[in-house]
């Protein structure tokens, strides 16, 4: 009989183990959705403004400071990647390279054009 009581006895602790468990781990999970629910930032879209409105012809200082980044060892395209090389042009004609969260700011805000994303290869 002991035997007997020695499985009931360790069943019901198993039992009351997982139990504890979920009841522990439930409100963690409500809580932890509530939290993203509330603070998690969503995008529908990334939208290349590189063109947009007033569109214009590259300037040549795009073509030189594409080679300056090539010649580091970058590899430069037109397609969109996330990249912390990225050529901008301004309304002047002048050719920088910024991050990629200031490019994204920059152009939305409609003081640049992105024309090119630098990145190792």
């Amino acid at each position: 009989m002991q035997v007997v009581t020695l499985v009931d006895r360790s069943a019901r602790v198993v039992r009351l183990s997982v139990i504890v468990a979920i009841l522990t781990v439930l409100p963690m999970l409500v809580a932890l959705r509530a939290f993203d629910q509330a603070h998690a930032q969503t995008f529908d879209a990334v939208v290349d403004r590189s063109c947009v409105g007033s569109c214009r012809a590259e300037s040549p200082e795009v073509r030189v400071e594409q080679d300056r980044l090539e010649k580091a060892g970058l590899v430069c395209s037109r397609t969109p990647t996330l990249t912390d090389h990225v050529v901008v042009e301004d309304a002047k004609g002048r050719a920088s390279t910024v991050t990629f969260d200031q490019a994204l700011r920059r152009s939305a805000d409609g003081d640049v054009w992105v024309r090119r994303y630098c990145s190792r290869s």
